[in-house]
């Protein structure tokens, strides 16, 4: 993946791996069984290390770094 740079843990990069497939937070909170809460955190820290604001910059982000 091409967000090695940004230091994800393997948990935060399996999000981002699901955000990319076309997946909504219910259906990543069902898929990995975590509380929305426990979601909400992951995707604020991804966006913290990422230094973006929200999903679509962060496939954006991600989009840019594969090219």
């Amino acid at each position: 993946m091409a967000l090695e740079k940004y230091l994800l843990t393997p948990r935060e990069k399996e999000i981002v791996k699901l955000l990319l497939a076309g997946k909504d937070t219910s259906q990543i909170t069902e898929e990995l069984i975590i509380s929305y809460n426990t979601l909400k955190t992951h995707l604020k820290n991804i966006y913290k290390k990422t230094d973006t604001s929200g999903q679509l910059n962060l496939i954006l982000l991600v989009w840019k770094e594969t090219q």
